[in-house]
């Protein structure tokens, strides 16, 4: 997978991140991050959840 959402630290905000770094503009909730990075993934939010769920190889 090459995005995936990371909370900041002593936030509440989550960030889309690819390869380590931070996407701009991809702050958000939790929920709003993992749409975010399901889509740029190119797969719906259910096929992600499920991906991370399994670990980084599905």
């Amino acid at each position: 997978m090459e995005f995936d959402v990371q909370k900041i630290r002593g936030t509440h905000n989550w960030v889309v991140i690819h390869n380590g770094n931070v996407v701009p503009f991809t702050v958000g909730d939790k929920h709003t991050a993992l749409k975010m990075a399901a889509t740029m993934n190119g797969i719906t939010l259910k096929e992600f959840l499920k991906i991370r769920k399994g670990g980084k190889n599905g």
